[in-house]
């Protein structure tokens, strides 16, 4: 028996394996010429190539990014996607045949990682499906010896937790493109577990963005205790935290904010400001999520006003803590020049 098989019999899941091929039927791709997105038709399509109708031509090997998307009813309804690393294949007369095994030594990786999406999402759409396979295919390379724990937790959880688990490692495999992950002994499986399983209860998507950066920023980092630990405060915050955090961490690093300082000076914004930071118009709602990210040492103490005055103004100065949290969130090691430009697009 394949260790595929004993893997997927040890979380209890059917011992069959999926056709190779993919109905292409309801599918469009994409790809960028380097002037512009361009869709084209699909062929013919497996679990790990397809064939595409299109002029362009690559040499045999060239990389080539791609993007499935569900066909929408509507033009401009918005659908499922996923981005596909590819490289060329073969060139035929009407068009390019690509595969999905950018590295052919990873070729077995790859096809392990769509049985495993075949078994664990039998019937779904095909962008679910290479969704989950590219999941997969992340968590081997990152942490193979969590490989069964990993499979357990997915299979027991319901459809919309295990949906967030993958888009967790989607993004987390995105935000590593530009640099590729450690690969010596991986990341802790405890950690792993930590995060997806938490992750999956993060019902909105800027704590769901916030834990696939954790998870990045941690495949880049030696000392797993320290994301354990930033784990466990992620765990308590929800979108209206992240959303305060996030704001008074830009503005800190936009202030001149640098690693291992003390801030110059309490950075305070009114009531209106944090209004509308926060999403919410209810002061005292806001006062408690202010104190929240205080107690957990991630923000400066907001000082109540005398008697039953309302407040002014409140302190979003973020401790080192705090700013550590947010970095790491947006799949950064430090604060640099472009955690600072691109602000991890929360407090928009």
């Amino acid at each position: 028996m394949s260790l595929i098989r004993n893997v997927l019999a040890k979380v209890g899941l059917s011992d069959r394996r999926k056709n190779a091929r993919v109905l292409a039927h309801g599918l469009d791709v994409s790809y960028w010429t380097g002037l512009e997105q361009k869709q084209v038709k699909i062929k013919d399509i497996s679990t790990t190539g397809l064939y595409m109708l299109t002029s362009d031509r690559w040499l045999p090997g060239a990389p080539v990014q791609l993007i499935l998307e569900k066909r929408g009813v509507f033009e401009k309804e918005s659908q499922p996607q996923v981005r596909l690393r590819a490289r060329c294949a073969r060139l035929g007369d009407d068009g390019v045949g690509l595969t999905f095994i950018e590295e052919p030594a990873r070729a077995s990786e790859w096809s392990k990682s769509m049985d495993i999406a075949a078994e664990l999402f039998a019937d779904s759409h095909p962008v679910r499906l290479f969704r989950a396979a590219k999941a997969f295919f992340f968590l081997l390379r990152v942490c193979p010896s969590a490989e069964v724990q990993v499979l357990q937790l997915i299979a027991g959880l319901n459809c919309e937790k295990a949906e967030r688990t993958i888009d967790i490692c989607v993004q987390a495999e995105e935000l590593l493109t530009a640099r590729p992950p450690r690969t010596d002994s991986g990341l802790l499986p405890n950690l792993v577990l930590r995060i997806l399983e938490d992750g999956s209860k993060a019902s909105e998507k800027e704590v769901q963005q916030c834990w696939a950066g954790l998870l990045a920023s941690s495949c880049l980092h030696e000392m797993q205790d320290s994301s354990l630990r930033l784990a466990a405060l992620l765990s308590k915050l929800d979108r209206d935290h992240v959303a305060i955090l996030s704001a008074a961490c830009v503005r800190a690093i936009r202030g001149g904010w640098r690693a291992g300082s003390e801030f110059a000076s309490v950075l305070y914004c009114s009531a209106d400001e944090i209004r509308k930071i926060a999403g919410i118009r209810n002061l005292v709602a806001i006062e408690r999520n202010l104190n929240h990210l205080h107690h957990l040492g991630l923000l400066g103490k907001t000082e109540r006003p005398m008697g039953c005055a309302q407040l002014d103004e409140v302190n979003i100065t973020p401790t080192s803590l705090g700013l550590k949290l947010y970095v790491r969130c947006g799949g950064q090691m430090d604060i640099s020049p472009a955690v600072e430009c691109s602000s991890l697009e929360m407090a928009s």
